[in-house]
Parts: C-alpha cells; sequence; structure tokens
C-alpha cells in the first residue's frame, strides 16, 4: 500500500521496501511461467522470448525498444484500464472486452 499512499507520503525507504518485495514476487511468478511454458512447449517459448527480446532491443521510431517493452504494460490512464489492454493484446474480441470492462466497472463500486 505504500506504493499508493499519496497523503500523507509514505517515506523512501518504505516505497524502495514495497518495490523490492513487489519485484521479488513478480520474479517468482515469471520464473513459475517459464518453467511451465519450457514443459509445455520449449520450442514455442524460444520463440516467444526471441520476439521480446528483439521488441526490447527495438530502436526504430521515436521510441527506444526498452520504452517499447514497458508500454506493453505501463500506459497512461487515458488508453483504459490496462487489464483491458492486455486482454486485447491476448486477442479478446471487441464484445469481450465490453463484457469485462463492464466486470471491472461493477468491481469498482463494491464498498
Amino acid at each position: 500500500m505504500a506504493l499508493l499512499e499519496v497523503s500523507p507520503p509514505p517515506s523512501d525507504s518504505a516505497r524502495v521496501s514495497a518495490l523490492t518485495h513487489l519485484v521479488i514476487d513478480l520474479l517468482q511468478e515469471v520464473e513459475a511461467l517459464r518453467l511451465l511454458a519450457m514443459q509445455l512447449n520449449p520450442h514455442e517459448y524460444a520463440l516467444a522470448y526471441e520476439a521480446s527480446a528483439e521488441l526490447a532491443h527495438n530502436a526504430a521510431g521515436v521510441r527506444t525498444g526498452l520504452e517499447k517493452l514497458i508500454a506493453l504494460y505501463c500506459t497512461d490512464h487515458e488508453s483504459g484500464p490496462r487489464e483491458l489492454l492486455l486482454l486485447q493484446r491476448l486477442g479478446y474480441s471487441s464484445s469481450e472486452l465490453r463484457r469485462f470492462a463492464d466486470v471491472l466497472e461493477r468491481a469498482q463500486t463494491l464498498t
């Protein structure tokens, strides 16, 4: 919660600690998914890894490759909820995206 608090702002050390734990948890999750992908289809995983590595090094245009990679996950709030953008990348249709947007909207009204 230290990452979300704005008033009063948490100390820098509290934010660094929260980010450190988050990054470690995410690395553990990525490694678990990598191991699963390697067990299920190592060749397809390798091709997917190549594609993401190529994107990270793609300097074409006005943004660096790393900026392009980060933009897949970190978007401005005007683009809509990040979950919808990821589901769109995963192939959700317009109607599936609208359905899930409604789910998110309802969830935000819960108290």
